[in-house]
């Protein structure tokens, strides 16, 4: 697959991505900045939105979204939910691979809580071209496989298949790849649209924070060794480049261990006990 010249997403985009007989992912709309796919797994609604970027009033709508959730949580995928290791394998050993248990488990208690889960991530491997369209999807929908497997849910996935950014002109649009805040922003619009509250951004890197306090969120800071805070600290240092700048006050930042601490101190404010979720 050669490298895009540009940052456009396909069109049209593939009507139907199929790569396993068990297993069918279905655009339902595209516009000229987003695709929307949907699949099913354990008869749940998974969406996955291509975006190359955000504008409020030509966005794409989602109806049966977010259905019997109480809020929604929403995270970057890699170092956070699987390790950091590449994923362009669409088989569901591969998945089951790189997945973090701790993280999984955190998934099946939100579920059980009632808290939608959406992944907003950056996949420059579609523009560069180390990943075919078909491919991005399916290794993302292979993640959501994993967890639901695994007693959760995720209820969207956010993609950004471009590796550069994008320079934005309108007042009124926001690139969606990170650190900008299209994702996060677009994910605020849809929940708001079935008020639901947004919890939340977690990540392992600066730029997942930037994103998600770019949308008003509250970042939580992941900083295990399954992801790359201090990794990307030190390469910004070694190849003299600045990193987004974040709000670290205490109402918009904290550091902790693993997405499942986070998860666990989100329960704990909504009045999720752990019993209850037995």
């Amino acid at each position: 697959m050669k490298p895009l010249n540009s940052r456009q997403l396909p069109s049209p985009a593939p009507e139907q991505i199929e790569f396993d007989s068990q297993l069918t992912i279905k655009k339902l709309r595209q516009s000229d900045d987003m695709v929307l796919y949907v699949s099913y797994i354990n008869h749940k609604p998974v969406f996955t939105i291509l975006m190359a970027q955000f504008i409020p009033d030509t966005a794409l709508r989602l109806t049966d979204f977010l259905d019997n959730r109480c809020a929604l949580l929403l995270s970057d995928r890699d170092g956070v939910v699987k390790n950091s290791t590449f994923l362009n394998e669409t088989d569901a050993q591969s998945a089951a691979d790189v997945m973090i248990p701790s993280a999984l488990d955190a998934c099946e208690k939100l579920n059980k809580a009632g808290i939608g889960l959406a992944i907003a991530t950056n996949q420059g491997g579609f523009q560069s071209g180390m990943m075919t369209f078909d491919v991005t999807i399916a290794t993302n929908v292979r993640v959501a496989q994993q967890i639901s497997n695994a007693g959760g849910h995720l209820d969207a996935i956010f993609i950004c298949p471009f590796s550069e950014s994008l320079e934005c002109k309108a007042p009124d649009s926001y690139d969606a790849r990170k650190p900008a805040g299209g994702m996060p922003l677009f994910a605020k619009q849809l929940a708001a649209a079935h008020e639901v509250p947004v919890l939340a951004m977690v990540g392992d890197q600066r730029t997942d924070g930037a994103a998600g306090q770019a949308a008003g969120l509250r970042f939580f800071a992941v900083t295990d060794k399954n992801g790359r805070w201090d990794a990307e600290l030190e390469s910004a240092k070694r190849k003299n480049i600045s990193l987004p700048k974040l709000d670290t006050g205490t109402s918009a930042y904290k550091e902790v261990p693993a997405f499942a601490d986070a998860v666990s101190i989100l329960l704990k404010e909504n009045g999720v006990s752990a019993e209850s979720l037995k």
